[in-house]
C-alpha cells in the first residue's frame, strides 16, 4: 500500500483572487507611503531652504559663527532629502528599482557622506559654544577657524563616501528600506574604522556638553567695585545667551542620536556581519522586515526637524524668519540682543539706541533704576513729581518778593483790572445767595421730606 500523501486542488478562481487582493493590498499600501514620503520630501525641504534664507539675509545673524554651522546643516539637510528621501519615494511609487545602478551608488554616497558630515557638524558645533564660554579658547571659535575645520571634516567625509561611486566597492538594494547601500562583502576594516570615528565624535560631544552644563551651574559673585557692576550684569547676559545656544546645540544632538542613530547602528549591524570576514556559505544576514522600515521611517524625519527645532528654540532667527515670510521690516534695534561669539555688543544692519530703556543696577547700596538718558516723558514725569513733593512756600517771603515787583505806570491798565477783580467778587457774592434762597425754598417744600 502507497502511504502518500493525498492532494489538494485549488480551483484556479480562488488562486486568482487571492493574487489580485494581495496585488491590490500591495498597490495601496505603495500609495500611501508615496504620499507620506512626498509630503516630507517638500516640507523638509521649504522649511530648510526658509532657514538658510533667513540666517543669510540678516546681517546680525550671519555674523554668528553658531548660526552659519546651522544654515551649513541645513543646506546638508536638502541634500538628504534630495537624494536619500526623493529616490526612496521614486523607489516606492515604481515598487522596482529600475534607476540603474549609477543612481543607486548615488544613493549610497550620499548616506555615507552625509550622516558622517553631519556629525562632525555637530562636533564642530559644539568645539565653537566651548571656546565662546572659555575665556582661554575663545580666539579658536572664529570664523576663520570653523571654516578650516569645516574643509577637513568634509574631506575626510568624502573620503570615507567615495568608495562607493566605483563599481568595486559592493552596494545594494534594500527592498525593505527604500533605497540602497552597503552591501555585501565590504570590507571589515573600512567599516570598523567609520564605527571609531562616529565613537570619538561622540565621546568628544559628550565631554563638550559636560562643560556646557558645568559652566551653567557655576556660581558668580558681584565685583567689590561698584562702577564696575554695569561690565558684570553684561558680561552675565552674554554667558546665559551662549548657555543657551550650547542648549540648542545638545538638542540638536539629541535629535540626531533618536532618529538617526538607530538607522547607523542598523547599518554597521548588517555590514559587519555581511562583510568579507564574517560571510561564509553567501548566507547573507538579513534584519526582519518591520524593524528595518520601521528604523528607515524614523530616518526620514530628521531633516524635518532639524529646522523646527532651531526656528523653536532661537527668538532672533524665529523673529527674522517672521518678518521675512511677511515681508515686514524691523526698524529698531532689539533691545537686550548680544553677541552670540563674545561679551560685546552684536553688530546689527539697524541702527541701536544705547541707554534707550530703564535698567536695574546693582550696587552696594542695593538694586537702584538708571533714567534713560533721551527718554524726555520720562524726564518729565520726574520733574513733575519733584514739583508736587516740594514744600509749600513761605507766605511772608512770598509777599516780600511781590513788593519788590516793579508795577507798570500806565494807569488804565490798573483800572481796568481793579473792575474786572470788582465784578468777579459781586458774581462770587451774588452766587452763594442764589443758593440759599434755593436751598430755603426746598426745605420749605413739603415734597422732599420722608
Amino acid at each position: 500500500m502507497s502511504t502518500a500523501q493525498p492532494i489538494e486542488y485549488v480551483a484556479v478562481g480562488d488562486t486568482l483572487a487571492d493574487v489580485a487582493l494581495k496585488d491590490a493590498t500591495s498597490a495601496s499600501l505603495a500609495a500611501t507611503t508615496s504620499i507620506l514620503l512626498a509630503i516630507l520630501v517638500v516640507v523638509s525641504f521649504i522649511l530648510n531652504l526658509l532657514l538658510i534664507a533667513t540666517i543669510l539675509s540678516s546681517y546680525k545673524l550671519r555674523t554668528c559663527v553658531l548660526y552659519l554651522s546651522l544654515c551649513v546643516g541645513g543646506i546638508f539637510n536638502i541634500f538628504d532629502a534630495i537624494f536619500i528621501t526623493f529616490l526612496s519615494l521614486l523607489y516606492v511609487a515604481n515598487t522596482i528599482w529600475n534607476f540603474g545602478d549609477g543612481l543607486c551608488r548615488t544613493n549610497a554616497f550620499f548616506q555615507q557622506f552625509v550622516f558622517l558630515k553631519m556629525i562632525f557638524l555637530i562636533v564642530i558645533m559644539a568645539t565653537e559654544r566651548v571656546a565662546t564660554l572659555s575665556p582661554n579658547f575663545r580666539n579658536y571659535a572664529s570664523a576663520k577657524c570653523v571654516v578650516g575645520v569645516q574643509i577637513i571634516f568634509t574631506a575626510i567625509a568624502f573620503a570615507f563616501a567615495i568608495p562607493t561611486a566605483f563599481n568595486g566597492f559592493p552596494v545594494k538594494i534594500y527592498r525593505y528600506r527604500y533605497l540602497c547601500a552597503i552591501g555585501s562583502g565590504s570590507p571589515l576594516a573600512y567599516n570598523i574604522i567609520e564605527i571609531l570615528i562616529y565613537c570619538a565624535s561622540l565621546i568628544f560631544i559628550l565631554i563638550c556638553f559636560g562643560y556646557i552644563l558645568k559652566k551653567g551651574n557655576e556660581p558668580r559673585s558681584l565685583p567689590v567695585k561698584p562702577q564696575d557692576y554695569e561690565a558684570f550684569i553684561m558680561e552675565t547676559r552674554a554667558i546665559q545667551e551662549n548657555l543657551h545656544l550650547g542648549k540648542l546645540v545638545i538638542i540638536i544632538t539629541l535629535a540626531y542620536l533618536i532618529l538617526q542613530g538607530p538607522y547607523i547602528v542598523l547599518c554597521f549591524l548588517v555590514q559587519i556581519k555581511n562583510s568579507d570576514a564574517f560571510l561564509r556559505n553567501n548566507q547573507e544576514y538579513e534584519v526582519p522586515q518591520d524593524a528595518d522600515t520601521l528604523i528607515t521611517w524614523v530616518r526620514f524625519f530628521y531633516p524635518l526637524i532639524f529646522p523646527l527645532i532651531i526656528f523653536a528654540s532661537c527668538h532672533d532667527i524665529w523673529a527674522k524668519f517672521v518678518n521675512l515670510t511677511c515681508c515686514r521690516r524691523s526698524t529698531t534695534g532689539s533691545a537686550g540682543t548680544w553677541n552670540s561669539n563674545g561679551l560685546s555688543r552684536p553688530k546689527s544692519s539697524t541702527p541701536m539706541i544705547s541707554n534707550d530703556v530703564l535698567t536695574l543696577v546693582a550696587t552696594s547700596e542695593g538694586l537702584q533704576l538708571r533714567v534713560p538718558e533721551g527718554n524726555q516723558m520720562y524726564q518729565r514725569q520726574m520733574m513733575q513729581k519733584q514739583i508736587n513733593d516740594a514744600p509749600a512756600p513761605n507766605t511772608t517771603s512770598m509777599y516780600g518778593n511781590v513788593e519788590n515787583i516793579r508795577l507798570s505806570s500806565n494807569s488804565t491798565a490798573e483800572t481796568d483790572s481793579s473792575e474786572a477783580n470788582q465784578s468777579k467778587k459781586k458774581n462770587l457774592v451774588k452766587r452763594p445767595k442764589v443758593k440759599q434762597s434755593n436751598v430755603k425754598q426746598l426745605s420749605k417744600d413739603n415734597r422732599w421730606k420722608y
